[in-house]
């Protein structure tokens, strides 16, 4: 359990800065804007964030 949980954190972390680097060249807010690294990888913030990220965009759907 640990490890697939360890697993799914890194596929998050990795997914957050590619969305990160696409929101920089057009223009929406990054996913997250703290610091993203695999030795440091802040996983409660990241997680945090990104359901935060989510509910927004659910929130303003029309």
């Amino acid at each position: 359990m640990d490890q697939q949980r360890t697993n799914r954190h890194n596929a998050v972390i990795a997914n957050i800065s590619v969305l990160n680097r696409l929101a920089e060249k057009s223009g929406p807010p990054p996913v997250y804007d703290g610091v993203i690294s695999k030795d440091h990888p802040y996983r409660r913030q990241i997680a945090g964030a990104v359901l935060n990220y989510v509910r927004d965009i659910i929130l303003e759907r029309p």
